[in-house]
């Protein structure tokens, strides 16, 4: 259940009200709201930006969604309801993705009013930027790809957009001096141009009887299994390429651990690791990080394979036991990245 509050001091006239209200109403029946909520909407008088609605990250909480609308916007479109409905059902999403990651957001500082971004300013910068770029994908893609599926009939997805790729390898190799936080979001602003269209490319078009559940299953996916998928299905030279690239900016003890592609190499690798004699097999701290649970397989896969007792089983162990590797798991979703790899790259050879 949805309930709309709107200020005394709205003053857009009775029917107009109602209007909007019944627009709210309307876009919320596209998604499933299990629970009570309750939605605070406003509008805004500012000249300043071109913009329609907004959700404010900073005042919400996984119950209750504060969204502004412009008001200007609202004149020009005469409050049309088509208009409306769509907007807000964008804003909406972008509400029920931000209440699916609230736990985190609790933990890494947000610096900015939007559910654009996860910073952690304590990670290396690099990987700041990282987090930042995947996490404003991700959360503007899902509210334009819902657009698309209700709005767009028919709509056939096409080929990635170039910018992801160049953005990706931009904002990794940029000086250091230009990446002020006004020019990232510059930069980044760029994401609206084909954000929609990544999600298009990666999950289709689903019949209509099925689009909510489907929203719904996506609003609900780690921003982990989000990277992966981006990862292994568009980034066009590869994981591994991008984890070469990504090496140059962090200091580790073999980048060209990461080209081999024999199994010599990688024992030979995994040989020169110093790793305590029994380690364990690292537990789920996070059941519901999707990236996580497919690594636990991969190693219960590994291990059953190999035996317990097999050499390589403790080396392979051992790395996913390093805090500093060379993601550092202590990033959000991201950290996961290299050890999925790593295991993933094991399970191929020995199979």
């Amino acid at each position: 259940m949805l309930r709309v509050r709107l200020p005394k001091d709205l003053n857009l006239g009775a029917e107009t009200t109602s209007q909007l209200v019944e627009s709210v109403r309307e876009a919320a029946s596209f998604l499933e709201f299990n629970g009570e909520y309750t939605l605070h909407l406003s509008t805004s008088t500012s000249f300043i930006d071109h913009w329609y609605a907004k959700f404010d990250a900073q005042r919400s909480n996984a119950s209750t969604f504060f969204i502004e609308l412009n008001h200007h916007w609202l004149v020009s479109q005469n409050y049309e309801p088509r208009f409306l409905i769509r907007v807000l059902l964008h804003e909406l999403v972008h509400a029920l993705d931000y209440r699916n990651i609230a736990e985190t957001r609790a933990t890494y500082k947000t610096h900015k009013e939007s559910t654009r971004l996860l910073l952690n300013p304590q990670s290396h910068e690099v990987f700041w930027r990282l987090s930042y770029f995947f996490s404003l994908t991700r959360n503007e893609g899902l509210a334009l790809y819902a657009e698309y599926l209700f709005f767009e009939e028919g709509k056939e997805p096409s080929t990635v957009a170039p910018e992801f790729t160049s953005d990706v390898s931009y904002f990794l190799t940029c000086p250091e001096d230009s990446m002020v936080y006004e020019v990232l979001v510059q930069r980044f602003d760029q994401v609206y141009l084909y954000a929609g269209e990544l999600y298009l490319i990666l999950f289709g078009n689903p019949v209509k009887e099925h689009r909510a559940q489907h929203m719904q299953q996506l609003m609900k996916m780690d921003l982990s299994e989000w990277v992966w998928l981006i990862l292994t299905r568009l980034y066009p030279p590869g994981l591994p390429h991008f984890l070469l690239l990504l090496s140059k900016f962090t200091q580790f003890q073999s980048q060209t651990a990461w080209l081999f592609e024999e199994k010599d190499h990688f024992t030979s690798y995994l040989k020169t690791m110093n790793i305590s004699p029994e380690p364990n097999i690292p537990s789920i701290q996070r059941p519901t990080v999707n990236l996580e649970r497919i690594i636990h397989a991969k190693i219960i896969d590994i291990q059953t394979t190999l035996g317990p007792g097999h050499e390589l089983f403790p080396l392979l162990l051992g790395y996913l036991q390093m805090e500093r590797d060379f993601i550092p798991d202590d990033l959000p979703f991201l950290g996961l990245l290299d050890d999925w790899y790593f295991v993933d790259k094991f399970h191929r050879l020995h199979n």
